[in-house]
């Protein structure tokens, strides 16, 4: 019967999804018919045949997807051999990883461009289908990437909008203090990023100058942030206003002397060294802090207003105490008697 044929659709995955390689996809279709019954429906991969479901529900569990766009069909037979077909297209990313397979080296420079390979979602966020910032470079990313006229040329993120995000297979060589110089560009104020490293905050809501221009290049410097050793993730975040342009990022190894003794950010630390009765900290409004063995492992962190008594827990020692407050990062070296 002509006029009496099945009809099938997808239910998962759904048309445009995305996924990595060694993810297992999801295929499921419901298949019906007014008159008669469903014999099978088959899953394709293009013309390659996956499976052939004779039961219902119809289902497969594909598990050995190639990197690229697959073109997937649900095809439904009925018991005279009428058949209706169903499509979706998804998209199968590698797995996360540095780009080029470089591992970028701390202290050392990071292109922005250079983001990780992974697709969106995955090794980056970003609101907007395709490069719109007009390079030829990356071009089958979403990450909208332009012509950089700086000091250098090369490229850098454009377009960039509010919670979109990038990230960087790094190395630290070996833990301690960093200074961190962030090439940026802006066209307006209130703009900020967020660095994270491994998911922990390393420069929260940085603010961006405003450079009255686009390809008018600032170095925005954070100091003295602590990283731990090995190989991490770097997160960059664009803050709750949209648009910032992005050149590279510059880690270079801090010079810190003394016990901590100079007020930098309205803020102080006593007394150091400290005993079972922990350190005092005071600070004019809101602020976080964070103590740190040498090696960089966190021992203690929170957040406070005005006043906080830390460290009463932790074991005799030498320790790294960072303070962070509207008005930028400050690190002191602590001792713990």
């Amino acid at each position: 019967d002509l006029g009496n044929v099945p009809f099938v659709s997808f239910t998962t995955p759904a048309p445009k999804s995305t996924t990595v390689v060694g993810t297992p996809v999801s295929l499921a279709a419901t298949a019906t018919i007014a008159v008669g019954s469903i014999s099978s429906v088959k899953f394709y991969d293009g013309t390659t045949l996956l499976t052939t479901d004779n039961n219902a529900p119809y289902t497969y569990s594909w598990t050995n997807a190639t990197a690229g766009i697959h073109l997937l069909k649900a095809v439904a037979i009925d018991n005279v051999g009428n058949t209706s077909t169903d499509t979706l297209s998804i998209k199968v990313n590698v797995a996360q990883g540095p780009y080029l397979g470089k591992v970028w080296p701390i202290p050392g420079t990071i292109q922005f461009e250079n983001y990780d390979v992974g697709g969106n979602g995955f090794a980056y966020s970003d609101a907007s289908d395709g490069n719109i910032g007009g390079a030829v470079f990356r071009t089958d990313e979403d990450v909208d990437i332009e012509n950089c006229t700086d000091a250098g040329n090369g490229y850098n993120i454009g377009f960039a909008t509010a919670g979109e995000w990038l990230e960087y297979t790094v190395n630290v060589a070996s833990a301690g203090l960093y200074d961190i110089d962030l090439r940026i560009a802006c066209n307006g104020d209130g703009r900020t990023i967020d660095l994270a490293m491994d998911g922990t905050s390393i420069g929260g809501s940085v603010a961006v100058p405003n450079t009255a221009g686009w390809q008018a290049w600032t170095t925005k410097t954070i100091k003295n942030v602590q990283l731990k050793a090995g190989q991490q993730v770097l997160r960059l975040t664009v803050g709750s206003t949209d648009y910032v342009n992005l050149n590279y990022v510059v880690f270079t190894n801090s010079t810190i002397t003394g016990l901590g003794s100079q007020d930098l950010l309205s803020s102080s630390v006593y007394p150091n060294p400290f005993g079972i009765d922990g350190i005092h900290l005071r600070n004019n409004g809101d602020f976080s802090f964070r103590i740190t063995s040498l090696k960089g492992i966190i021992l203690e962190e929170g957040k406070a207003s005005g006043t906080k008594n830390v460290g009463k827990e932790i074991p005799a020692g030498v320790y790294f105490l960072t303070i962070e407050n509207e008005k930028g990062i400050t690190v002191h070296k602590i001792v713990k008697i």
